[in-house]
């Protein structure tokens, strides 16, 4: 790992406007973790700098902290991976969805519910609202035909989170979760206290999104949800990764069990068209780039957010910027400079 071409890598990103900030843990072959910030919260130089303690929002990589959460309830005999989340969802218990769809299912984006929840957002979307498109579903449901990824599937298992365990989500992951792991500053709903610690998402109609969880579908239900809303930083991501790549171990304290670390960064879905653990995506040069060693575990976020782990390399890397930032419509560039930023990380 050659530091200097990554920082190169970084800067290429801000110099091309593929984000206006970004920052990065990264470690490997068992060395303790480098830190890296650059740019801005804006591509105003005059805006507040990138630091490694910035937070972003982490968009779709809550998913990955939502699953450990699950797996936390697996590993206390609360839930079962086989089980039909109707046992769980009593709103659903009774319909297709619920009778057919498995705990499994939506871990591995094998449930084939093809609802696209950003086209429910709005002010009139609710959590019941959601409910009530399921109980109607009426769609063919093939579960477990293909990896379909879907915030649909984690909004669920945030669902049955909060009904088993008996409290609401974001006071489970913190007890569970994200307290015994130190991550100080992750959290949903940020306090307004540290918004300027916050680095930006985007503008909507003149307005800045900051300290907003910028998923439409989550903020439409009040920013805590199963499939995004979650806020952190490098440093929290990368204590996070560390539980992950030490047999779910943090500083000496078990978060889960050995066995479901194991099984949850195992290839669940070998004959299907992805590679899928429980709650991570898996192998993937699409995002990885093609210098990753096998079995290399990761998430994305819609923001310009990934997180990557290798037990056998000892790797972890969390990388954290705002590509939505001042629009969403050049997101898609990201995926390119992921695969370079990669790249630089296993040369």
């Amino acid at each position: 790992m050659n530091i200097s071409n990554i920082l190169s890598v970084l800067n290429s990103g801000v110099k091309d406007r593929i984000f206006p900030g970004a920052a990065l843990s990264v470690s490997i072959d068992g060395f303790s973790a480098h830190k890296i910030a650059v740019g801005n919260f804006t591509y105003d130089e005059k805006s507040p700098i990138v630091s490694v303690s910035t937070i972003f929002d982490i968009a779709s990589v809550t998913k990955t902290i939502v699953a450990t959460a699950a797996l936390k309830l697996l590993d206390l005999g609360k839930i079962n991976l086989e089980s039909a989340i109707g046992e769980y969802l009593l709103q659903i218990a009774n319909t297709d969805v619920g009778k057919r769809i498995t705990v499994w299912n939506l871990l591995t984006h094998t449930s084939s519910i093809n609802v696209r929840m950003s086209h429910l957002a709005g002010d009139a979307i609710s959590r019941g609202a959601f409910f009530k498109v399921l109980a109607e579903y009426n769609t063919k449901l093939e579960p477990g035909a293909e990896v379909n990824y879907a915030n649909a599937n984690t909004f669920l298992l945030g669902e049955i989170i909060t009904a088993v365990s008996g409290v609401p989500l974001d006071v489970f992951i913190k007890r569970e979760v994200t307290e015994p792991l130190q991550m100080v500053d992750t959290n949903y709903v940020p306090s307004p206290d540290i918004i300027e610690r916050i680095a930006p998402t985007e503008i909507e109609d003149g307005v800045t999104i900051q300290g907003i969880v910028h998923d439409p579908s989550a903020r439409g239900i009040g920013g805590i949800a199963g499939h995004a809303g979650i806020f952190s930083t490098i440093s929290d991501l990368n204590n996070f990764l560390t539980m992950w790549t030490e047999d779910g171990v943090f500083n000496g304290k078990k978060v889960l069990a050995k066995d479901t670390v194991d099984l949850a960064l195992t290839n669940q879905t070998p004959s299907l068209n992805k590679s899928s653990g429980l709650g991570w995506h898996l192998d993937n040069p699409d995002y990885l780039g093609h210098l990753m060693p096998s079995r290399t575990f990761f998430h994305p976020g819609f923001t310009g957010t990934i997180i990557a782990g290798n037990i056998s390399r000892k790797c972890k890397v969390a990388f954290l910027s705002n590509c939505t930032f001042p629009h969403r419509e050049n997101h898609h560039i990201k995926n390119e400079f992921l695969k370079k930023l990669f790249d630089a990380v296993f040369s």
